[in-house]
């Protein structure tokens, strides 16, 4: 099953869109954007930017989730797949 995430800006600030395969996911880690002086990046509102990585058999994808987010899809992404085997089942 996969999820939809969004992937940190390129160079030229677009951002797209990445799906990760869940059975696939090993780890998770968060972490905080730095600029090129190792200084913290902040946005807008003066929050520190962060990032989440997610670490796959194969690859890893910088996203811009946190980790509660990510988890919180996977577990309904997981809830739905379970309601959907359990009506395609056959009566036996």
């Amino acid at each position: 099953m996969y999820i939809k995430l969004t992937a940190l800006p390129d160079k030229s600030g677009e951002y797209y869109n990445v799906l990760v395969n869940t059975y696939r996911v090993i780890g998770m880690r968060e972490g905080i954007t730095k600029d090129f002086f190792d200084k913290v990046k902040k946005d807008e509102h003066g929050y520190p930017e962060t990032f989440t990585e997610i670490i796959t058999r194969g690859a890893s994808f910088f996203v811009t989730q946190t980790l509660d987010e990510i988890q919180s899809l996977i577990k309904e992404a997981h809830d739905e797949v379970g309601k959907e085997s359990w009506i395609n089942q056959p009566n036996v």
